[in-house]
């Protein structure tokens, strides 16, 4: 995209209406806040026979290069590299992630106009990118359960999250973790560590 270029925007949802927003589907899906969703039944099994029109599709890698998944505005299909999905139903951090991710454009998005804006106005409250990431996180990882992790190691443990993930959510939370802190990272990527760091979803 070039400066000239508009971008694609919503409307604006702040951090915390995404958040009280996840926290309504966790409640509706029954999903406890102290345990982890498993994603690859969540979608197969539960998300999309409930949502109008929603369904999964997994492509091949060479048909979505360099993108991990993808739900296009406006539309509830989900789509997913064949790699990526894999690592799903393995329950990797980054694939759960970016699934997460996924179902909030379907949810947040797939009823909502798309504006365009200039650069200059960009403001991310009105990024289904962020927005979309904002949701991940808080599915992923409910606010009173995350308060209770004394570290960032117990998050990562206790959520099936990567370090990276639970630190932002962390600091999105300005939440602050007591004791000593466990840097190791007990749910390793994929070994195609040079492939995932090109890769997004969108």
């Amino acid at each position: 995209m070039t400066d000239g270029e508009a971008l694609k925007v919503v409307g604006p949802l702040t951090s915390y209406e995404i958040s009280q927003f996840a926290a309504q589907v966790r409640s509706v899906f029954d999903l406890k806040p102290d345990t982890p969703v498993k994603m690859a039944e969540f979608l197969e099994l539960v998300f999309q026979h409930v949502l109008p029109d929603c369904h999964i599709e997994v492509e091949p890698d060479e048909e979505m290069p360099g993108v991990d998944g993808a739900t296009l505005i406006g539309s509830p299909v989900i789509k997913f590299r064949a790699t990526t999905y894999d690592d799903l139903r393995r329950e990797d951090p980054e694939a759960r992630f970016t699934a997460a991710h996924e179902i909030g454009h379907a949810l947040l998005h797939s009823t909502r106009p798309l504006y365009h804006a200039s650069r200059s106005a960009y403001v991310k409250e009105t990024d289904p990118e962020w927005q979309a990431d904002q949701f991940a996180a808080a599915f992923l990882m409910p606010e009173a359960a995350f308060r209770r992790c004394g570290t960032a190691g117990e998050a990562m443990q206790l959520f099936k999250c990567a370090d990276h993930h639970v630190r932002d959510r962390a600091t999105a939370l300005n939440h602050r973790f007591g004791g000593i802190q466990l840097e190791l990272n007990l749910f390793p990527l994929s070994t195609k560590k040079e492939e995932r760091d090109h890769s997004r979803p969108s």
